[in-house]
């Protein structure tokens, strides 16, 4: 495969140190070797900053930015701002990629001429088969698009004024649903080798009231985002949005009786009860129809 392009694979670092040597290390082994690694070190506390150097002093295509503590979104908007490739893919510094994960990508969004590749949630019905989306079509799939950045490969070009919003939990979505709607064509895959690490400590991985309100802040910023600079794709996000906000409910699970959790889960189902009963059930496949009616359940029942 011809490699003319630059890739930036930008990589958002804090306290990360016992995953960054097997994380770098699968970036540095990809078969696509025309790669600008941009790691950017949010202030980490540990030898995280340390092993950083170490790398860019190994193999020079990893360039490391340290700044101090502000977040993982203020760190992915620094790597955009450093990152000098044509194409942007993204991996989390606790995680892992196989060899031929960047070279799959780059010859799907080359093959298709597309802006953007993103990983299908499986929902269709020949999941593995790619379908390229054109235009209005990109934001009435929305249901189809696996939520998390690191699942895209973008056109630089596509994230040229936008920024990472400071949400604990939920800035990928907002992101994603902004970069979509100024993307001409979308390739929609089922492309395996990116392995997520579950950390059981993490905010989506455990209940922490302050995060639950910042997902719940990032969804009503996506819905506003919509209808102020995309208002005909309105209708077609009432199903992502009620899932989601579904999602939070089943978290709040156990917890009813802590102080602030009452009033979360009445903001969420006002979010729920705003999207739900809007939603175009032909669009929608069977596994979808089926959350939809795990969502209202949360709606009526909790």
């Amino acid at each position: 495969m011809k490699q003319n392009e630059l890739v930036s694979i930008i990589v958002p670092v804090y306290n990360a140190e016992q995953y960054l040597e097997h994380c770098f290390q699968s970036i540095a082994d990809q078969t696509y070797t025309n790669l600008d690694v941009v790691v950017v070190d949010d202030g980490s506390t540990d030898r995280s900053a340390e092993l950083c150097d170490e790398w860019a002093k190994r193999d020079p295509r990893f360039h490391v930015t340290h700044q101090s503590n502000q977040g993982v979104g203020a760190a992915r908007n620094k790597g955009l701002v450093c990152a000098e490739g044509k194409y942007i893919a993204w991996v989390d510094s606790d995680d892992w990629i196989e060899s031929d994960w960047i070279e799959q990508l780059y010859a799907r969004i080359e093959r298709y001429h597309a802006d953007m590749v993103s990983i299908s949630r499986g929902f269709r019905k020949h999941p593995e088969q790619d379908v390229l989306l054109k235009y209005k079509a990109i934001i009435k799939n929305d249901n189809e698009f696996a939520r998390e950045l690191w699942s895209t490969f973008t056109r630089r070009e596509i994230f040229r004024g936008l920024i990472f919003q400071n949400f604990q939990i939920g800035e990928d979505a907002c992101f994603l649903t902004q970069a979509r709607a100024e993307c001409n064509k979308v390739v929609l895959c089922y492309q395996k080798g990116y392995h997520y690490r579950v950390n059981d400590n993490s905010l989506v991985h455990s209940f922490q009231l302050q995060s639950m309100y910042s997902w719940v802040d990032s969804l009503e910023y996506r819905e506003e985002i919509v209808r102020k600079e995309h208002p005909e794709y309105v209708k077609y996000m009432h199903w992502t949005l009620a899932i989601d906000a579904a999602t939070i409910i089943r978290f709040c699970r156990g917890h009813h009786q802590e102080k602030g959790v009452p009033e979360l889960e009445w903001r969420v189902r006002k979010i729920i009860a705003r999207h739900i009963f809007r939603i175009r059930y032909s669009m929608l496949t069977s596994k979808a129809i089926h959350d939809t009616l795990a969502a209202l359940k949360c709606l009526l029942l909790g």
